[in-house]
């Protein structure tokens, strides 16, 4: 099944942090739909190589999102994530636009949503 969801950021952010914060709500959301095996996809390399321990997170932002991130994804049975490059996603691109686009009543099967804090700045309970 593809569950498809967009955010819009109500604070200032780099585009590592937005790749962050675009996982751990999608992992909210898996877990609330009760899924066991997740494959995420994602055009950062970076977070990719972060969370397969390929690269270190060195930033201490970085690293509050790396740390919150491992501890949702061991509430799955199975995790993966794969890098796809944003060139070979077509999808992405739509849906990376439609945060700043969507007017009310448009979308209804798309999960759209607004966050006004960093995820590492809240309690999530999973």
């Amino acid at each position: 099944m593809i569950v498809e969801q967009s955010i819009r950021f109500g604070f200032e952010m780099s585009n590592n942090q937005a790749e962050y914060e675009a996982l751990i709500a999608g992992l909210r959301l898996a877990k609330d739909l009760e899924v066991r095996c997740l494959r995420c996809q994602t055009d950062s390399q970076l977070v990719a190589g972060q969370m397969n321990g390929e690269y270190q997170a060195r930033e201490p932002l970085l690293q509050k999102y790396h740390n919150m991130t491992k501890r949702l994804s061991l509430q799955f049975e199975e995790f993966n994530i794969v890098h796809i490059p944003r060139c070979d996603n077509a999808r992405a691109e739509i849906l990376s636009k439609l945060a700043s686009t969507r007017k009310t009543g448009q979308h209804r099967t798309l999960i759209q949503e607004v966050l006004n804090t960093p995820s590492w700045d809240r309690d999530y309970v999973l």
